[in-house]
């Protein structure tokens, strides 16, 4: 059996697609608790994380026992609701809940699992099959966390969950980067900076991907993307090592920046680090907070190389 958080709250068994608990406050209560597997949580904290203050049933204990009952029935073994096996059992405990499983049976704690020992290989220097740990970890991160859940709960969880799968996909795409599999990193680069298109260090990443896979091209008009977000949005555009790597590239034979209709040329190259100074006041080097990603920040990547023809 396995429990899926990192899309729709959802139950699979035996590799047959994932299906998908029909009540909504089971498939969140399964998500709560299955959360932090093993965990004690009383009735009053699973109703205050399953139900807002303003919508809650007239008697709150009772309807959470009927769904937990429901629950439980579902994950007992040859259970009247087609139950799955021993795995997994809802446990009943002093006023409250546990999800008695083994946290491997849940893609959220498996996939953490694994990139655990993904950056302990790293550490050893055994980076072929940390990269493969990292490819096993994101195979079921394909959609959104509780994808299916709208409560306060499952948006600070599902913030968390992305947060470490950002770190996953960053982790997986340097990697590649590491080892000379530069076009491998360019999909999972490009749609991090998609969806994260501040940030300063994912376009650094997808720029030296691009150049190193032949397509130098493209890492330009990924400067000028990120540029283009960053002045509409704080102002001011790149600076620091993306802004060191565009410069790089310019330098490279045969590369221009690409212009759109109506942009100055001058427009097209970032600023001096003395009129960035100018730009944020004397003595302040203007707040970049934000425009990192904290798994990015301060991390190597590989030098750029000579361009070959693509």
């Amino acid at each position: 059996m396995l429990i899926h958080l990192l899309g729709p709250v959802a139950i699979s068994q035996g590799g047959a697609p994932p299906q998908p608990l029909r009540s909504a406050r089971e498939r969140h209560l399964l998500a709560l608790l299955a959360w932090t597997p093993n965990t004690y949580m009383s009735d009053g904290q699973v109703i205050e994380e399953m139900w807002e203050e303003d919508r809650l049933p007239a008697r709150p204990r009772d309807t959470l026992y009927t769904h937990a009952s429901r629950l439980r029935r579902l994950l007992r073994p040859n259970g009247p609701g087609g139950g799955y096996d021993a795995e997994c059992c809802l446990v009943r405990r002093d006023g409250g809940y546990v999800l008695a499983v083994d946290p491997d049976v849940i893609d959220l704690h498996r996939a953490r699992r694994l990139c655990a020992e993904a950056h302990a290989l790293v550490r050893t220097g055994q980076r072929e099959a940390a990269l493969l740990l990292f490819e096993d970890a994101l195979a079921p991160a394909a959609g959104t966390p509780l994808a299916d859940l709208g409560s306060p709960w499952a948006a600070r969880a599902r913030w968390s969950a992305e947060r470490d799968l950002i770190a996953a996909r960053l982790g997986h795409a340097r990697l590649a980067l590491e080892l000379g599999r530069h076009a491998e990193a360019v999909p999972v680069l490009s749609r991090l900076a998609d969806r994260h298109p501040l940030d300063e260090g994912i376009a650094e990443m997808l720029m030296r991907a691009l150049c190193l896979s032949g397509r130098p091209a493209e890492a330009l008009t990924c400067f000028h993307t990120l540029r283009k977000a960053l002045v509409d949005a704080l102002g001011q555009g790149p600076a620091g090592p993306v802004a060191e790597l565009y410069e790089q590239l310019l330098r490279l034979p045969g590369s221009s920046p690409p212009r759109t209709p109506g942009t100055p040329r001058s427009s097209l190259h970032p600023p001096s680090r003395s009129s960035a100074a100018t730009a944020t006041g004397p003595g302040k080097s203007g707040d970049r907070s934000g425009r990192h990603s904290g798994a990015v920040r301060g991390t190597p990547v590989p030098p750029p190389t000579e361009r070959t023809s693509p």
